[in-house]
């Protein structure tokens, strides 16, 4: 059905193939609401169908769009609107459709108060981004040639403030990203508004900016928002992290990435955060957020008693340092990525310096699913033995990327048999013949020393790049159950930075 209506739309008018696609998230050509008639739209065959089937063929197009993208969100009720009246006055109708603003440069800001009008008094998805370094009228000029354009600017943001501020209020969830080359009041000017501003319906918060120039000293983090009772999956990255400070009473997903003003966070700053977060049940830490760890053993745990998931992402140096500072023990779910051999050297040392002075001590007793994503291929060898040494009671293993030559020789090594109570292996990545071989070895060697891999778990893309059955005992062997879930993904989907999909995988050693 959902072919159907996409084809239903190309046999139409111009409008109707596409060509608005490369307007702004609102319309390029503002129409006026009250003009809901014929007269307003140029009319395709499509208007010819019956309303049932012009019905079905826009809640079907709705119901396909991707709803984790905010200008995906956007493009039906704006191309609704556009081919035939009768799909206009739905859409105009439907405040909900409209409820999700994205605004990025060249502002519109015409057409941005129409879409905030569309969108009524429904509570809303903001986006204030700017994903590339927009510059000054002055640097954008080419003095080499006058006639030229310049290019794309931020300047007159200021005029944003009018339209957005009285409507912050409205806001399920908020996003401000971006990097700036110039304009650096561009953050305070949205961020000092939000200070003395109740959220009664934000849920989400995300602010992730960097600054390619120095900024001033941060002292003390200013206050975000009187109240936000709602509020409970915060994001801060960039000079967020360090600057500001919303309420932490309610929240349960806590993301926290780089900072770029040469201000990491301490340790001891992230316990005063942790400890405020006394309903946290998933922490994700980016990058090189984390220095100062007190080698001298004068920083104790931070007990987080909630928290069940664990994100690690990026280019984290401090991995084991993390993991022995926290103390969490209803922890169930542990994601590296990506993962050196070194990453877990610390902490494997000082657990196996407990065991020589006969301390009974278990990190994490309810870890039972753990993924991992190998920096290169000899860090499979190198990460493996650390990570079944430190988590033995690991009952899922997912690997967002694998190196079959080094995922055959560290699961089929007699020495050490990794992971002894593995029962669920998730595969990411794995579109290649090579791995239904790699597989069944592994399988089978697992299954002949008495440690026997319940399911193999292979993600979607790969399965349709495999193009064979999972059920065929001649590909994959009798004692492989293979059957496809998207676990790396599913994870993956959590994290900042999503617009980039091998972000915190892998690559070959040739490849640096």
């Amino acid at each position: 059905m959902e072919n159907q209506a996409v084809a239903q739309l190309e046999c139409g008018s111009d409008v109707e193939k596409g060509k608005v696609t490369d307007a702004a998230p609102w319309s390029r050509e503002p129409h006026n609401d009250a003009q809901s008639g014929p007269q307003t739209v140029k009319e395709g065959p499509v208007s010819s169908l019956p309303e049932e089937v012009l019905t079905l063929i826009l809640n079907t197009l709705h119901l396909a769009e991707d709803h984790t993208d905010p200008k995906a969100r956007l493009s039906v009720p704006r191309l609704a609107s556009q081919v035939c009246s009768y799909w206009r006055f739905i859409a105009l109708q439907n405040s909900l459709w409209w409820s999700c603003i994205y605004v990025t440069p060249p502002w519109r800001f015409e057409q941005l108060k129409m879409h905030l009008e569309r969108s009524k008094e429904c509570t809303l998805d903001m986006t204030i981004s700017v994903r590339r370094p927009y510059l000054s009228e002055d640097e954008g000029k080419d003095t080499s040639n006058p006639t030229s354009p310049p290019e794309l600017t931020i300047e007159k943001f200021e005029s944003l403030g009018p339209i957005l501020f009285p409507h912050f209020s409205r806001c399920r969830s908020l996003t401000l990203d971006g990097v700036f080359r110039v304009a650096p009041n561009f953050m305070s000017f949205f961020m000092e508004s939000l200070t003395k501003l109740a959220m009664p319906h934000l849920e989400s918060f995300t602010s992730d900016c960097e600054f390619l120039f120095i900024p001033k000293e941060y002292t003390s983090r200013t206050p975000l928002f009187t109240s936000a009772p709602r509020l409970h999956d915060l994001r801060l990255g960039g000079m967020s992290a360090a600057s500001y400070a919303p309420p932490l009473t309610n929240i349960t997903s806590l993301h926290l990435s780089r900072v770029t003003d040469n201000h990491p966070v301490s340790f001891s700053e992230l316990a005063q955060l942790l400890t405020s977060c006394q309903s946290l049940t998933l922490l994700a830490i980016y990058d090189d957020l984390l220095n100062n760890w007190d080698a001298a053993g004068t920083i104790t745990t931070c007990t987080v008693p909630k928290l069940e998931s664990l994100f690690i992402l990026g280019n984290m140096l401090s991995v084991s340092e993390l993991l022995l500072f926290l103390d969490a023990p209803n922890l169930w779910e542990l994601v590296i990525a990506p993962v050196i051999g070194g990453d877990l050297t610390l902490l494997l040392s000082q657990l196996q310096e407990d065991r020589e002075k006969c301390i009974k001590t278990s990190r994490f007793p309810k870890l039972t699913k753990l993924t991992l994503a190998p920096a290169y291929c000899d860090a499979f060898n190198d990460a493996l033995p650390s990570a079944s040494t430190c988590f033995p009671k690991v009952e899922t293993v997912i690997f967002a990327n694998v190196y079959y030559r080094e995922f055959i020789e560290s699961f089929t090594d007699k020495s050490l048999i990794l992971f002894p109570h593995l029962l669920d292996l998730g595969l990411s990545d794995v579109g290649e013949s090579d791995v239904c071989a790699a597989i069944r070895q592994v399988v089978e060697f697992r299954k002949k020393y008495h440690a026997s891999i319940r399911r193999v778990l292979i993600d979607t893309e790969s399965a349709r790049a495999l193009g064979c059955g999972l059920d065929d005992i001649s590909i994959w062997g009798s004692h492989a159950k293979v059957e496809v879930a998207d676990l790396w993904e599913d994870q993956r989907k959590k994290a900042m930075y999503t617009h980039t999909k091998d972000l915190f995988v892998g690559r070959p050693s040739d490849e640096f």
